[in-house]
């Protein structure tokens, strides 16, 4: 089961139910981020014949904030200027940046110096992001030509280097006038994973460009998925960026690395059959640990399989039909798919990493990390980390949108997987309609009852209506 709905990136909705208080100036920021006009103007207005103009900075590291509103007076004209407020408070526990209006919540006297937004408190406990390769760091940063057709292109360098496709559908007229980029979805999102060469007569994609053709891997990347720079058009892709990310990966990423040892493998024997299997675990702290090597995050096997595989490990067979869906809870979900992002492939969402002091699955109360909890945790900037998330601009909206299904799809399973539970009250209507026979019962109720406490079903929606109509 999963959404069917649209997914707006980015919303204020999808934003605060993240973790984020003053959703709005993040909203901009995002909106900010991913602008593909060179200059710092937001967006502009006319105020009585004038343009006003917001301006802020693009090279900011940290996400911004409306903090305060203010008005000014010139010889002509009067108009509202928004001011982005900076983040002077510092989370003693995991060393975030915060607001002052996320910093008072539940501490109007700051006498707390650990915050709730950021690590609940103190009880998130996750490594850090390591420090990101200086190369990609300065195609990030950087003010170059190069470094500008990078951000601008991000989602397509992306996308060549990923092992995964996504689902749903993209909906790119949204971007056909002027304004900020938007990225919006349409149905259901979902990570799907192919075999590890083509079938004869298609062109390889996605992982399979690790493995196939690879002395003329850059120009397959380019090929697949976009065009080459033969002028100055900024919507163009360089060769020589391409090439060196190819030759950065190779060297730092174990993932990159494991699907070279498959190719080697592949090009000493065609004739001899090999696999690659995905490891959906690993027995390391995920409080303290999330650098992996090559054989943690995955495994070569040659021949038949041997029996050791796990229900979240992905077998990659060396030429399928079918494409695999990778589970929202496997460990290197995101590293397969945002490998720009995360370069050292480093571990996303796990589910049996404890809370800061848990030490045993007995401990009472709620223990362990949960999925929304990882995330408000990871989109924030902290002293001493530099992460590549808050640097993605168009990227970062198609991460967030990516987070918010992971977070949906995490609750309607766990709704799926309780029914007995939460739709007892439900199945008396059923069975008193099956009693009477005056109805047909396949007609009445759902498979899955989704309760008010779900966001936007049918059932919350009933209950903010009532209770709009007891206030009219």
């Amino acid at each position: 089961m999963g959404i069917n709905q649209n997914l707006f990136g980015p919303s204020n909705e999808l934003v605060k139910y993240l973790g984020f208080n003053n959703c709005i100036g993040l909203s901009i920021r995002l909106s900010l981020a991913a602008s593909s006009s060179t200059s710092n103007n937001i967006g502009n207005r006319k105020t009585r014949g004038r343009p006003v103009k917001y301006r802020f900075s693009e090279n900011d590291i940290l996400p911004l904030r409306l903090t305060s509103v203010d008005t000014q007076s010139d010889e002509n004209d009067k108009f509202t200027r928004i001011l982005p407020g900076d983040p002077i408070y510092i989370c003693n526990e995991c060393k975030a940046r915060v607001w002052k209006d996320e910093a008072m919540r539940g501490n109007k006297t700051f006498q707390k110096k650990v915050y709730s937004i950021c690590c609940l408190n103190g009880k998130v406990e996750i490594p850090n992001l390591h420090y990101p390769p200086e190369y990609l760091l300065d195609l990030y940063k950087g003010q170059s030509d190069k470094s500008k057709n990078f951000i601008e292109n991000i989602r397509r360098y992306n996308m060549m280097f990923s092992f995964t496709s996504i689902g749903g559908k993209i909906d790119h007229k949204i971007n056909s006038g002027r304004g900020p980029y938007v990225y919006r979805m349409y149905g259901q999102n979902y990570h799907l994973v192919g075999s590890l060469l083509p079938e004869d007569g298609h062109n390889a994609k996605f992982l399979q460009l690790y493995i196939y053709d690879t002395a003329n891997e850059s120009e397959n990347r380019i090929t697949a998925y976009g065009s080459r720079n033969i002028s100055s058009n900024p919507y163009s892709i360089e060769f020589g960026t391409v090439h060196e990310l190819q030759g950065l990966l190779d060297s730092v990423n174990p993932l990159v690395q494991m699907f070279r040892m498959a190719r080697d493998r592949y090009e000493f024997n065609q004739a001899e059959p090999i696999r690659i299997k995905l490891i959906g675990r690993t027995d390391k702290d995920g409080r303290t640990y999330n650098l992996p090597t090559a054989d943690e995050v995955a495994a070569l096997i040659v021949g038949d399989l041997d029996g050791t595989t796990d229900k979240r490990d992905i077998i990659l067979e060396t030429k399928s039909k079918q494409l695999q869906r990778i589970s929202e809870l496997h460990v290197r979900y995101l590293a397969l798919q945002y490998p720009l992002l995360f370069p050292y492939a480093e571990d996303g969402y796990r589910t049996d990493v404890y809370h800061k002091g848990v030490e045993s699955p007995d401990d009472p109360g709620h223990i362990h990390l949960t999925i929304r909890e990882f995330f408000a945790y990871r989109l924030q900037s902290r002293v001493g980390e530099v992460s590549l998330i808050l640097f993605s601009r168009k990227l970062l909206q198609q991460f967030i949108v990516d987070a918010y299904t992971m977070v949906e799809n995490t609750r309607l399973n766990y709704l799926r997987n309780n029914q007995k539970i939460l739709r007892a009250s439900s199945l008396t209507h059923l069975y008193d309609a099956q009693d009477s026979c005056s109805s047909n019962v396949s007609d009445i109720g759902n498979r899955v009852v989704l309760p008010s406490s779900f966001t936007r079903g049918a059932r919350y929606m009933r209950e903010n209506y009532l209770d709009a109509m007891a206030i009219v």
